[in-house]
């Protein structure tokens, strides 16, 4: 699901999806050796990851079901990966 490039930018420069408006997401800290925070938008099903190595991808028409089934798996980062 979050593998697919043509919903996924990175936020630096702020590169979004056509029609998606240019913002950051609040995120919460997260327990993961891979991710350090999450952030999800669910009136334009934007989802935001920071990684631990820096990098922040936000991944476009995220649904609340599968935002929900990533805060609940048992490890973060192989559900996105």
């Amino acid at each position: 699901m979050f593998r697919d490039p043509a919903k996924r930018a990175p936020v630096q420069g702020f590169l979004t999806s056509p029609g998606k408006e240019d913002r950051t997401l609040n995120r919460i800290l997260v327990s993961s050796s891979s991710i350090t925070s999450v952030g999800y938008d669910a009136e334009t099903e934007t989802l935001e990851i920071e990684f631990v190595g820096g990098g922040v991808y936000q991944y476009f028409d995220v649904t609340q079901a599968a935002y929900d089934a990533l805060m609940a798996a048992n490890s973060l980062g192989r559900f996105v990966n």
